[in-house]
């Protein structure tokens, strides 16, 4: 509730502390401080230290404008963090003190307007190179020495890097190996009278991992096109499919990936990314399967006959199987006698009774469009009045059953 100002002379200490009504753990067990100064009256603000039970810290200004502190404590880093942004939700809680306004009086004639560039502000995990970082003195304010810190959820607070001293209008440091988490790197450039800073963050984006990525698979027939889709959770996610495992051979991107005249099976590995997370790593992405269909290679049909010397007795019935390759495929057949269609028990199996010689023929289709025809031959025996062992009502039951000819 209002400002608390304080004054005195540049690079004398001042002591900072969060005082609450009441105990703050009856909120919060384990409370998360994150203290934070603004030089432009709170329009923007910039994190000075955080950690958890962190009441106390002590600052100091060499010389310059006002700076306003306040402290931020909530249950954990994210939540305090939110608050900090104005990203409030229902289910967070956090508390904002008044701010703290310290004056330093010395004497500043220009301060300086200090900038901070990175060449690399947003990297994902496994990029290699060092990070640079080149701080500049834009306007003719004295300079002797540039300070660089920085802070992180491990250090809790700022740790100093190097001090360089230096009346150049620009410093360049090198941070190798590359920060392994997110990092805010401070650099505090001017004199012994009067100084500025400037603060950048670097931040090392996660990886997406398998539960963010899914993709789904399709069998289709031998010279077939399809498209192979992925979806994801993410915001704004961007997919990339590629070919191998390994992630080295890139097949296209999107969301959808089309492809034409497939001919044989393949596998295709689909990833995704947005502006939070990095792309998914190998062994991570998702997996879609093309298979190809099998399809009818030959067709052939056998005649097992009770007649003698190749032929059917007249009277007597003709059993046709079908025989298909490769074994196990699905199909549809139909069966024709003398180009007539004619029943059948089975896809595989009919059973005829010819009265005269007959082209057996089958016709196998199958779910891609694969057609074949195979034939079988039966010449059928006619008895006569002289043929040998036509005993007494040998006949009698096929003349019964037999159609009658015109």
């Amino acid at each position: 509730n209002g400002n608390i100002d304080f004054s005195g002379d540049c690079g004398d200490p001042r002591t900072l502390n969060a005082v609450t009504v009441g105990d703050i753990t009856n909120i919060f067990p384990n409370p998360y401080y994150l203290w934070q100064s603004s030089s432009d009256d709170a329009r923007t603000w910039t994190t000075v230290e955080r950690g958890a039970g962190k009441d106390e810290i002590e600052v100091s200004q060499r010389g310059g404008s006002d700076l306003l502190y306040r402290v931020i404590i909530a249950e954990n880093e994210a939540s305090a963090e939110a608050a900090a942004q104005g990203e409030e939700s229902e289910c967070s809680s956090f508390v904002i003190s008044n701010n703290a306004r310290i004056t330093c009086e010395g004497g500043c004639e220009l301060l300086p307007e200090v900038s901070i560039e990175s060449s690399d502000n947003d990297y994902c995990p496994g990029t290699e190179g060092p990070l640079s970082l080149t701080a500049t003195v834009t306007n003719s304010a004295e300079v002797s020495f540039y300070l660089w810190e920085k802070s992180d959820a491990a250090s809790g607070g700022w740790q100093e890097i190097e001090e360089v001293s230096s009346n150049g209008r620009t410093n360049t440091i090198t941070v190798s190996p590359r920060p392994a988490e997110n990092t805010v790197f401070r650099v505090t450039a001017g004199d012994s009278d009067c100084t500025s800073s400037a603060q950048i963050e670097i931040r090392m984006r996660p990886a997406s991992t398998a539960a963010d990525v899914s993709a789904s698979g399709m069998s289709v027939c031998p010279g077939a096109d399809l498209q192979l889709l992925a979806s994801s959770g993410l915001e704004g996610a961007t997919y990339t499919w590629y070919s191998d495992e390994e992630l080295t051979q890139q097949a296209g991107t999107g969301q959808q990936l089309s492809l034409t005249d497939v001919q044989s099976p393949a596998t295709y590995y689909v990833t995704v990314q947005n502006d939070e997370y990095c792309e998914t790593p190998a062994g991570e992405a998702a997996i879609a399967e093309v298979s190809i269909l099998p399809t009818i290679s030959s067709a052939s049909v056998s005649a097992f006959l009770t007649g003698s010397n190749d032929k059917q007795v007249l009277g007597g019935k003709v059993y046709l199987t079908l025989t298909v390759e490769p074994d196990g495929i699905d199909y549809e057949s139909l069966w024709f006698a003398n180009g007539a269609p004619i029943a059948s028990e089975s896809p595989v199996h009919c059973t005829d009774m010819p009265y005269t010689d007959t082209e057996y023929m089958v016709r196998v289709n199958d779910i891609c469009g694969t057609t074949l025809e195979a034939f079988a031959n039966v010449q059928v025996k006619w008895p006569t009045i002289i043929t040998p062992y036509n005993a007494e009502g040998k006949n009698d039951g096929f003349i019964t059953d037999m159609p009658e000819i015109y």
